[in-house]
Parts: structure tokens; sequence; C-alpha cells
């Protein structure tokens, strides 16, 4: 299993660079330190996934997961259902993993809030809540010091 989540991690992440040089003309991202930095990471949460999709597989014989081996009586929707779930096990766990170890903004999903803060208008004067204020400032202070501190782009 660890052999399938390395190699498939790897080559998601080859791949969403090659294809962020390949399209950065058409409109996405161009490959960056910082967003390169965020593919490694979600290139770790994929490759977990896809390790635990394989533990789906009764030949792994990998016993903490035997709940998830899908057997010759399960039914179609059943493997299915086992196989995504499998799925969603590894990639929230890495996922997980990396979101408690990681400082804030330095996930690959922290990318996604910054954008959604930076688009998103200042809260109204109504709307005094502690989180609300801070969900907005945070975002804003994230993405510049994201750019201030952006070396140059590298592949």
């Amino acid at each position: 299993l660890v052999w399938t989540g390395s190699l498939c991690g790897i080559a998601f992440f080859a791949g969403l660079r090659t294809f962020r040089a390949a399209y950065g003309r058409l409109g996405m991202e161009e490959p960056t330190y910082a967003n390169m930095a965020a593919d490694r990471l979600l290139a770790i949460s994929v490759g977990a996934g896809t390790a635990l999709f394989v533990a789906t597989d009764p030949a792994t014989d990998c016993a903490p997961l035997a709940f998830l081996a899908v057997g010759p009586a399960d039914s179609a929707a059943l493997a299915v259902a086992k196989a995504g779930l499998a799925t969603c096990i590894g990639f929230c766990a890495a996922q997980s993993v990396q979101n408690l170890a990681l400082p804030v903004g330095a996930n690959w999903l922290d990318s996604a809030a910054d954008d959604a803060a930076a688009s998103a208008p200042p809260p109204d004067d109504e709307d005094t809540s502690m989180a609300s204020m801070a969900s907005w400032r945070s975002g804003t202070n994230r993405r510049e010091r994201a750019e201030r501190a952006e070396p140059e782009a590298m592949l």
C-alpha cells in the first residue's frame, strides 16, 4: 500500500506540474514555488486515497482494513461504496494530519480559503462576530504574506 500510494502521489504531482506549465497560458495557474509546495501536499493526500483504494482488493491482505475488502458475495453497489469509502478515508486521513501539523496558510487547501476571503466583502457592521472578522482578516493577511515571501517562479 505504501508503494502504491507513493507512486500514485508522485505521478499525480508530476502530471499536475506538467499541465500547469502546458496550460498556464490558457488560464490555469502557472507553476510557481508557492503552488509547488501546495501541489506536493495535495499529491500526498491523493496518494493516501489511492493507497486505501487498493486495500479494497482482498488479495492485499490488509487485516486492519478488512472491512473495506470487496468480497465475492458483495454486490456491485456495495463494492463501489467500499472503494469510495476507502478512497475517502485515505484522503481525509492524510489531509487531517496536514491540517493539524501545518501552520495556518501552509496547506494547499488554505489557498482556496484565501481566494474566498479575498473575494468576499468585509463583514457588515451588523456582523461583528469574532469568527466572521477573524476569517475575513486572516484570509487577506495570509495572501499578502504569501505574495511578499514568494521566491522566483520554479517548476
